[in-house]
């Protein structure tokens, strides 16, 4: 065995013990070795990825790229700046990929347009990815995206009907039914809304937004007990909230079933939040009209 890929052996171990440092000065004595200077360039990547020091992992990929023309580590490294929301290099670096050769490029660059909220743009890259990868493991995700661009962009048929291409092909993604039921709500269809919000709890009881959409829902549903509920169990599962629609809400909520106590107390901090939220200045003038 070499000596040097009996050091690659001796970080690996040392990672699985968690001694990261220790592996990351093994990995660091192979970046002037050719042979292995890639693999330990995706080590060290990942351990100061690890460490939170995501500048000197960009660092060393461009130096890596600067030297070499690798296509398959420049799309890593594209992925790993959109999954660390360094959006802006992303495309930088995917500019230098052909679309033609590489069609995944169309999703990643979708993707970083979506997060920088260019949907438009968002829209046009996720549509050629489709129509040129009908059998990719990513069609699920590209037919979501852009379904959430679409929605993005008010335009809720198209939005429904790519959500429903995403559905065909993957049913158990609460990304995809938390965005059915927005869609569905901002087509005022509440109670396919509900549907929709109570598949993706179903898949997923620990995400707090899916309480918060659900309470929403429900509101406009007039089902105001079941919404409160809902609403109190988005605050019960969040460390803190800052939200002045929960609390417009909840006050709203507790108005309906003559809780008018409090419903005031939510309704003041809603305003503590949006001094100016007309729902919770009105709901405070009801809560003492009622009251009284």
């Amino acid at each position: 065995m070499q000596h040097d890929e009996f050091k690659i052996q001796i970080a690996e171990s040392y990672e699985k013990e968690g001694k990261n440092l220790h592996a990351l000065q093994i990995y660091h004595s192979l970046l002037n070795n050719k042979t292995y200077r890639r693999k330990a360039v995706v080590k060290l990547t990942d351990i100061y990825t690890k460490f939170g020091k995501i500048d000197k992992a960009i660092i060393l990929f461009e130096d890596y790229l600067y030297e070499n023309l690798d296509i398959e580590m420049r799309k890593y490294f594209a992925h790993f700046l959109i999954k660390n929301e360094v959006y802006e290099k992303s495309l930088e670096i995917l500019e230098y990929l052909s679309k033609e050769s590489n069609p995944e490029v169309y999703f990643l660059t979708g993707i970083a347009h979506y997060k920088l909220k260019e949907f438009e743009i968002a829209k046009i890259n996720f549509n050629e990815f489709i129509k040129k990868n009908k059998r990719s493991d990513l069609l699920p995700d590209a037919y979501l995206f852009l379904s959430k661009s679409n929605r993005h962009l008010r335009q809720y048929d198209e939005a429904l009907e790519n959500a429903k291409l995403s559905e065909m092909l993957w049913n158990n993604n609460m990304e995809l039914y938390l965005n059915l039921a927005k869609i569905y709500f901002y087509k005022e269809m509440y109670m396919h809304a509900f549907e929709a919000i109570s598949k993706a709890i179903k898949i997923n009881n620990n995400n707090r937004n899916l309480y918060k959409w659900a309470g929403k829902i429900l509101y406009f549903m007039d089902e105001f007990q079941k919404a409160n509920e809902y609403l109190t169990k988005f605050l019960e599962v969040s460390e803190s909230c800052e939200e002045a629609e929960i609390f417009a809400l909840l006050g709203g909520t507790n108005l309906k079933i003559k809780e008018y106590k409090k419903a005031e107390l939510f309704f003041d901090m809603c305003l503590k939040f949006d001094p100016a939220n007309t729902f919770a200045l009105k709901g405070k003038i009801d809560c003492g009209n009622f009251a009284s």
